[in-house]
């Protein structure tokens, strides 16, 4: 298995994610969601593909020796294996955001997440992909859901005084879904509320 960076998920996941597998984050878009990609970044050596954002920007939020490439939809799909050869063994390969991705045609789409699946199983490594809610193109989004062996999903819930955010486990090929979601604190960082409140 492959740690997540996140200790009481690791645990009711049976160790982490299977090796080799491939994660969508499905979370709302102003969350802070990127805690949790941080957090997985961090037990292993890291590659990520930033398709939104300077790689200087995104590189300040990882762990010193992950490396950041930027990349825009239409470039990474015309080489993604060339991309994807960067991760390091036993990495973690992370991709963020999705949503261009998700409006390429579904070839371009379907050789990404191949090339994807590929790199991170000759590299005994795990990725992920965060995919912001809502999804600006739902067909894309239903084809890179299904293609993955993974999927988390972030709720967040905001009242006049709290925000609380619960990740759902829904989808493990080759290990085991939760039945219950965890109540996460994301702040600086990812903490795990273990009391049993999660109503």
């Amino acid at each position: 298995m492959h740690a997540t960076g996140i200790d009481a998920l690791d645990r009711r996941l049976g160790g982490g994610v299977p090796v080799g597998s491939l994660t969508a984050l499905v979370a709302p878009v102003g969350s802070s969601a990127e805690l949790l990609l941080e957090a997985a970044a961090d037990p292993s050596d890291t590659l990520v593909v930033s398709l939104n954002r300077p790689a200087s920007a995104v590189a300040e939020r990882y762990p010193d020796g992950a490396a950041v490439v930027e990349r825009d939809p239409a470039s990474l799909a015309a080489a993604p294996a060339e991309t994807f050869a960067a991760l390091p063994d036993g990495g973690t390969l992370v991709v963020t955001p999705t949503l261009g991705l998700e409006e390429l045609a579904p070839d371009d789409l379907r050789r990404i997440l191949e090339a994807a699946e590929t790199a991170v199983g000759d590299a005994d490594a795990a990725g992920f992909l965060h995919c912001p809610e809502p999804a600006t193109d739902p067909a894309g989004r239903t084809r890179a859901l299904a293609r993955v062996d993974g999927v988390w999903v972030l709720d967040v819930r905001t009242t006049t005084l709290s925000i609380e955010n619960r990740l759902y486990v829904t989808k493990v090929r080759g290990g085991t879904a939760l039945d219950e979601p965890l109540k996460l604190k994301l702040t600086d960082g990812v903490s795990v509320d273990t009391s049993r409140d999660i109503a």
